[in-house]
């Protein structure tokens, strides 16, 4: 049974989640991460390089450097606050193309109740995005 449980941590640890939405978004997405993914990347120890390439393939590494970086591009553009564990739902909308008030705000209040910063904003992120496939 230990090999068993050793082997599904490995495997959620690196796995990524993979996506299929529309070019156009993706395009508007990797110009919105810009002004701060080069300072997110150093910060979180990741290729810059590393976002770009998972926002084209839409597909995200589902780990911890990863997690925060997206977590850090949310803090900059000040669409969460951790402090008082909000979310600007506004501001969302009007910045990240296809992202509605919301489903984004519905997505937070899902994930709401992780008390891990990073994880928490990249659920939600994931959510979002889950929510545009349906569309």
């Amino acid at each position: 049974m230990k090999p068993l449980i050793t082997f599904l941590v490995i495997l959620c640890t690196t796995t990524a989640f993979k996506f299929n939405v529309n070019p156009e978004l993706t395009k508007k997405w990797i110009a919105m991460i810009g002004p701060y993914n080069d300072q997110c990347a150093t910060e979180n120890a990741i290729d810059k390089n590393k976002p770009y390439k998972a926002i084209l393939n839409m597909n995200y590494p589902e780990n911890r450097s990863f997690q925060c970086y997206a977590e850090c591009i949310w803090w900059r553009w000040g669409f969460y606050d951790s402090e008082t564990d909000t979310i600007d739902g506004d501001k969302i909308e009007k910045v990240i193309a296809g992202f509605t008030k919301g489903d984004t705000e519905q997505c937070f209040k899902t994930y709401k109740m992780i008390d891990d910063h990073c994880q928490k904003i990249f659920s939600t992120i994931k959510c979002c995005i889950g929510k545009l496939m349906r569309e």
